[in-house]
């Protein structure tokens, strides 16, 4: 199987396949079918369709309380019993947002129908990278280099020769690549 996609795009994934190197992300989803999971994938293509972006995302929910239905606003454009807010200069809810707006947002919030129409559990959710690798790549069409991102700010390289065999210790050349 091949880990190509569509040239310059980005494309959200539910997973990944097998340890190989680059990452091969499967079952391609569109982010809004991403509202259920606790973690999704983003896939970032250069202008030849080869991997060079790999972030996993995950949502954690660091608070949560329960509020009687009339304290939490709502425009009536609730998605499966949700409605979403994003999160005022306060740290309290804001303004009632779609799912899709979450997209790009660290933090937002989430209402969930508690029992019918007598309380709601308002959630705080953080949305962060996990982890992201960047690839770059021979002109021979080779991995050439991998950077791994972890989220505690720590960093790895792997650097391959051109026939995309690990080399131990090489030390690049700057040289610019196309993505």
């Amino acid at each position: 199987m091949t880990n190509r996609g569509e040239p310059g795009k980005l494309q959200y994934f539910e997973s990944w396949a097998s340890y190989q190197i680059p990452m091969r992300p499967v079952h391609p989803i569109a982010y809004e079918q991403s509202e259920g999971l606790s973690a999704y994938y983003l896939a970032e293509y250069d202008d030849l369709g080869r991997l060079w972006k790999f972030t996993k995302f995950v949502r954690d929910i660091v608070a949560t309380q329960d509020l009687p239905a009339n304290v939490v606003p709502s425009d009536g454009s609730r998605t499966s019993g949700r409605s979403y807010f994003e999160v005022a200069g306060s740290g309290q809810p804001g303004p009632n947002i779609a799912f899709p707006a979450t997209q790009f947002l660290g933090e937002y919030f989430r209402s969930q129908v508690s029992s019918v129409d007598a309380h709601f559990e308002l959630q705080k959710i953080s949305q962060k990278a996990d982890f992201q690798d960047e690839y770059e790549y021979w002109p021979n069409g080779s991995l050439r280099h991998r950077i791994t991102h972890k989220s505690d700010g720590s960093s790895a390289e792997t650097f391959f020769d051109e026939r995309g065999r690990q080399v131990p210790g090489l030390v690049p050349v700057p040289q610019p690549i196309p993505h």
